[in-house]
């Protein structure tokens, strides 16, 4: 089977191959039926003739002969069907041309015969053997050899978006190029004239991984008598380093040699666009994998942290078990930041998002960067005049500056230059399509550069997947960059990282920009310690039981009333019933078909003054497009603890 498709796909390579060629030869291609119908008409007809070709599919081929051409045509075919006398085809001949405008032109006719779904086809090559005087005196001036037809082929050459070449094996193994075009030097940066003169200096140029491949194309190729196509790197004498595709068709020539005739096409853009794709398939792939298991193990964190906290409430300020409380407490701390790092790197985490100036945050934030970095780092900042505001989360724009100044920290051990830079921007289809996977429009792009180590390409490639480090084991998690990244991606914008070794890095975000946003909200309000409840009754829902009955069981400590509710159908059932509820509490994420965003939208049907606060490990359900909450609602991140509870209940309550 995969010989079946390895063979369709040989054949529609090859015979966009031959379309290629026919379309831009510089004779005449034209294919009529066995009526002398016309059905193809290439480019080089059109100029020969002046017509166009969808003037003349359909019509009969006479109609490009004068008289008594028109006749011998007519004749020649008759006979050919009947007798299978060849006077043209297989031949060829000088015969006469008809233009548009009625004058003729000498031309060479050659026809060939082929058959296709039962059908038979003539195909006919027309070359105008017009003499040009013009073209006689000029290579006369110049003294110069070449035939009209070198002269054209050369100017075809030029113009090409890749090399033309020809390549010949050799009996002895060895290989030669009599010809490769100036396109090879314009293009890929090698000297035509040094490949003509010794191959090394071709096989030097192509990438050392590549060579292998290159040999044994060219010798498959020679053995089978097939295509030659295959793709390298090339490195130009600049270093700069750019993809080729090559493809070229084997003919055999005199003493035993093969003679390829082939052109070579730069496809660096496609190859990084396919790159890139792959790249953004696979970070969107670990991205679900790392956001399932990050919610899972945040319901089990909830349940771990608030029984730990239930504990510690039943021991007293001496006892010897706290030390084992406590320890169990800051390992379940740390979790909850591992699992928020993944839910960051996957984009389910919850935002909350705000119009925010990223100068006055820049300038907030530079004291405390300051005294992190260290005196031997510089920090320098150069903010945009009349930056546009960005709608993002401020305490996750905090935690990438943080982030970001850390790393480039790390990347200048002997000290350095930081700097933060600000800026508007707009990118047109073309820039997004550049920078991949984002949307056209404006942006606000915040940059941070340092003068450090840089990191060579396949670690900048890898830098943004989570767990990879180049720190030693115990140094880090490997999630810094992934949040950013994952960050940027889930506000509507998009994380970009260019680097060189011993010059430095740079890490840019792209977040969209507010296009009349009012002046930022205030820092929060600082959060009370446990507010007790009056008497109010909250609907729990929640499918993970331990997890519900550690939510009740708090939130009646708290002096609430509380109803349970295993799922969104049951609550409804419960609310149906006339039964007064003053909160919805929801998991967002639940089986059985319904979210709690969908929930809380049929719970203010039945009981309109009804107040919601969302809870999840992470709020992909209901969240809008870029991870907004849904209806003004409150969130409560998974894994929590009583303080946070009690603070958003009683925030819920009283909104």
């Amino acid at each position: 089977m995969q010989d079946e498709t390895d063979e369709s796909g040989n054949r529609a390579d090859l015979a966009g191959q031959l379309q290629a060629l026919v379309d831009t030869i510089v004779d005449g291609v034209i294919v009529i039926d066995d009526t002398g119908t016309i059905r193809r008409f290439n480019p080089a007809s059109e100029r020969l003739f002046g017509h166009n070709a969808e003037d003349v599919i359909g019509r009969n081929v006479r109609m490009l002969m004068p008289s008594p051409f028109q006749e011998e045509h007519d004749g020649y075919i008759r006979r050919y069907l009947k007798t299978g006398e060849q006077r043209i085809i297989g031949i060829g001949r000088e015969v006469v041309g008809q233009r548009k405008d009625g004058s003729t032109f000498p031309m060479k006719l050659s026809v060939g015969e082929t058959h296709r779904n039962g059908q038979r086809y003539f195909v006919g090559v027309v070359h105008d053997v017009t003499e040009s005087k013009e073209q006689i005196a000029a290579l006369k001036a110049a003294q110069q050899v070449a035939s009209a037809r070198e002269q054209q082929i050369e100017a075809l050459a030029r113009n090409l978006p890749g090399p033309l070449f020809q390549r010949v094996l050799h009996p002895d193994g060895s290989i030669t190029f009599p010809y490769v075009s100036e396109g090879l030097g314009r293009i890929f940066g090698v000297d035509p004239q040094s490949v003509k003169a010794d191959v090394a200096n071709l096989v030097a140029a192509i990438d050392p991984e590549d060579r292998p491949g290159w040999f044994d194309a060219v010798r498959h190729s020679a053995e089978t008598m097939t295509a030659f196509d295959y793709q390298m790197r090339f490195t130009g004498a600049d270093g700069t380093v750019r993809w080729m595709h090559a493809v070229a068709q084997p003919r055999p020539g005199d003493d035993g040699v093969v003679i390829w005739d082939g052109v070579a096409f730069d496809v660096t853009d496609q190859r990084m666009a396919e790159e890139q794709l792959a790249h953004a398939q696979k970070m969107e792939a670990v991205g679900q994998l790392t956001g399932g298991i990050a919610h899972d193990f945040n319901n089990l964190l909830t349940v771990i942290i608030g029984n730990l906290e239930l504990l510690e409430a039943r021991l007293d300020s001496g006892d010897k078990m706290r030390k084992y409380v406590d320890q169990a407490q800051e390992a379940a701390d740390l979790g909850a930041e591992l699992t928020h790092g993944l839910l960051a790197f996957a984009r389910r985490q919850p935002l909350e998002p705000r119009a925010i100036d990223l100068n006055d945050m820049v300038s907030g934030l530079t004291g405390l960067l300051r005294r992190t970095l260290g005196e031997n780092i510089q920090i320098s900042t150069v903010l945009a005049a009349a930056l546009r505001q960005t709608m993002a989360d401020p305490g996750q724009v905090e935690n990438a500056i943080i982030n970001l100044a850390v790393n480039a920290r790390d990347a200048m051990p002997d000290g350095g230059v930081l700097t933060i830079e600000t800026a508007n921007a707009e990118l047109v289809d073309d820039d997004a399509a550049k920078i991949f996977d984002i949307e056209p429009g404006r942006y606000v792009v915040l940059s941070i550069t340092d003068t450090g180590t840089g990191m060579p390409q396949d670690v900048a490639t890898r830098a943004f997947d989570p767990f990879f480090t180049t720190k030693e084991v115990g140094a880090g998690t490997g999630l810094g960059l992934s949040m950013v990244y994952g960050f940027a991606k889930q506000s509507g914008g998009h994380a970009r990282i260019y680097s060189e070794i011993g010059h430095g890095t740079t890490v840019s975000l792209y977040l969209p920009q507010v296009a009349d946003a009012g002046a930022a909200e205030e820092e929060r309000e600082t959060v009370e310690e446990s507010p007790m409840g009056r008497g109010e009754t909250i609907l729990v829902v929640e499918d993970d039981p331990r997890v519900r009955l550690l939510t009740t069981t708090r939130l009646e400590q708290l002096g609430y009333t509380v109803q349970e509710a295993t799922d969104g159908p049951d609550a409804l059932t419960q609310l149906e019933q006339a039964v007064h509820v003053d909160l919805l509490f929801t998991d967002i994420v639940m089986p059985g078909g319904m979210t709690g965003d969908e929930l809380a939208r049929r719970a203010a049907e039945i009981q309109p003054d009804i107040k919601v606060l969302f809870t999840s490990g992470y709020a992909e359900a209901a969240m809008h497009g870029n991870g907004n909450l849904a209806n003004g609602a409150g969130l409560l991140r998974k894994p929590y603890k009583l303080a946070d509870l009690a603070q958003k209940v009683r925030a819920s309550l009283d909104t």
